[in-house]
């Protein structure tokens, strides 16, 4: 099935927006049947693919720089299922680099300047 177009507007009530998809010969899908689908988006840019867990509140992860943590402000993008079914959220960052060791576990006192130890 392809995406064919979405609704102009949100309706508060509904929780989402309608979208309507073209479906390929030979899928038959009964008229206003709610189906759950998995939506492919293009590939987003400069993005991290973290657990929920390494993300704190709503906006900071924290990488580890010399065996101490480092607060870093983070924008989530969205969202990515691994190919083993491990639902991942992307977060984008002008502070994180390639390569860089992020928290990966929540700990109840997470701070900049924490030491802590890496396996």
């Amino acid at each position: 099935m392809e995406l064919d177009r979405l609704s102009a507007e949100a309706s508060t009530s509904q929780g989402g927006i309608d979208a309507f998809f073209t479906l390929k010969q030979g899928q038959n899908i009964e008229v206003g049947r709610n189906l759950q689908v998995q939506v492919e988006l293009p590939m987003e840019t400069n993005v991290a693919a973290l657990p929920d867990l390494a993300i704190y509140g709503q906006n900071r992860v924290y990488r580890i720089v010399d065996q101490r943590l480092q607060a870093v402000s983070i924008d989530r993008v969205g969202a990515w299922t691994s190919p083993t079914g491990e639902r991942l959220t992307l977060v984008r960052s002008a502070q994180l680099q390639s390569g860089d060791q992020v928290l990966s576990t929540q700990l109840p006192n997470a701070v900049s300047g924490l030491l802590v130890e890496t396996r």
